[in-house]
C-alpha cells in the first residue's frame, strides 16, 4: 500500500513540463518495475493530456521491455535454453501480455492431430511425412513469401494464428512438434536460410552442435526432404565453404540470435530506428 501511494503520488507529477524533472520522475517510476503498470493504465484511461499520456506509454513500453530482457538474460543462463520459452519470450517484446500457456496449448494441439496419424510400424520417414501432412495440408502453415521481411513472420503468436512465417519460425514450429511426439528434430543454422535435421535420438541443448544428421527438412517448403549432398549444393551455390558448422545442429541459444537478427532487420527496414535498437541491445545480451 505505501508503494502504491508513492507510485500514485510520482504519477501526478508527470505532466511536469520541466523535462529534467519528467526524467527524475520517470526513474523513480521504473524502480518500482510491474507493479506501477496498472496505476499508469488507470491514470493513461482517466487523462485527456496527450503529453501525459504519451509518457504514460513510454513508461509502461520501458517497465514491460525491461521486464523481457530480464528474462531472456535469465533464459540465456538456464542449462535447457528452452526453445519454446525463448521464443514466446521474444514474441513479447511486441506483445508483452501474451499469454505463454495459450501458445504451449497450441503446440501440444499440433503435436496431437500429428500423433493421431501415426501407427506402431511406422518408419521414421513415415512419420516426418505425417508431420508433414498435418502441418502443411491439414493445417495449411506456409513461408509468407507475399511479405517476406514483416516482423510478424518472427512472432510465434502471429504465426500459430495465420499459418504463414519466415522459414526460421516456421522450423521452431516444426521442431517443437516434433519434440513432442519423439522425432529428434532440431535447428540447422543454414546461412541465407534456416532448416530442420533429424537425428538419430534426443539430444541435450549442449550436445547438438555434436551431432550427426541423418536428413534434414526444409519447412519453408512444406518439408521437403534431402540430403546432406544437396545441401553441399546449396552451400557451393551461395559461394560458401562446406564448413562442418553447416552441416550440423545449432544450441537453443543460436536459433533465438538469429529470431533477434531477423527483427533487427526487419524495423530497420521498415523504418523503425527505436525498435531495431531495442532489438540490437537484447541481441548483444544474448551474445
Amino acid at each position: 500500500m505505501q508503494n502504491d501511494n508513492k507510485i500514485k503520488a510520482l504519477i501526478t507529477l508527470l505532466d511536469d513540463r520541466d523535462f529534467k524533472i519528467y526524467n527524475q520522475i520517470e526513474i523513480e517510476i521504473l524502480h518500482f518495475g510491474k507493479d506501477a503498470i496498472p496505476m499508469l493504465m488507470d491514470a493513461w484511461s482517466s487523462s485527456m493530456d496527450h503529453v501525459l499520456q504519451g509518457r504514460i506509454e513510454d513508461i509502461i513500453h520501458k517497465i514491460q521491455y525491461d521486464d523481457t530482457l530480464a528474462k531472456l538474460i535469465h533464459w540465456k543462463k538456464t542449462p535447457d535454453q528452452d526453445l519454446l520459452t525463448g521464443t514466446y519470450l521474444m514474441a513479447r517484446f511486441q506483445y508483452p501480455d501474451l499469454d505463454y500457456s495459450k501458445i504451449e496449448q497450441q503446440i501440444n494441439q499440433i503435436a496431437e492431430k500429428v500423433s493421431d496419424q501415426f501407427e506402431s510400424d511406422m518408419s521414421v520417414l513415415e512419420r516426418i511425412r505425417a508431420v508433414n501432412y498435418i502441418l502443411f495440408n491439414s493445417m495449411g502453415f506456409r513461408g509468407n513469401t507475399e511479405n517476406f521481411h514483416a516482423p510478424q513472420n518472427s512472432f510465434i503468436n502471429i504465426v500459430l494464428e495465420s499459418h504463414k512465417g519466415s522459414p526460421l519460425l516456421l522450423s521452431i514450429i516444426y521442431s517443437l512438434v516434433c519434440l513432442k511426439v519423439d522425432l529428434p528434430v532440431y535447428g540447422v543454422n543454414l546461412p541465407q536460410h534456416f532448416v530442420l535435421g533429424l537425428l538419430e535420438e534426443k539430444k541435450t541443448n549442449d550436445e547438438l552442435e555434436k551431432s550427426e544428421v541423418l536428413f534434414y527438412i526444409n519447412p519453408f517448403n512444406k518439408g521437403d526432404i534431402f540430403g546432406a549432398n544437396e545441401l553441399g549444393i546449396f552451400l557451393e551455390r551461395v559461394n560458401l565453404p562446406r564448413h562442418e558448422i553447416f552441416y550440423r545442429p545449432c544450441s537453443n541459444l543460436e536459433i533465438l540470435k538469429r529470431l533477434a537478427r531477423n527483427l533487427h532487420y526487419s524495423y530497420e527496414k521498415l523504418g523503425y530506428p527505436e525498435k531495431s535498437n531495442e532489438i540490437d541491445y537484447i541481441l548483444s545480451q544474448l551474445d
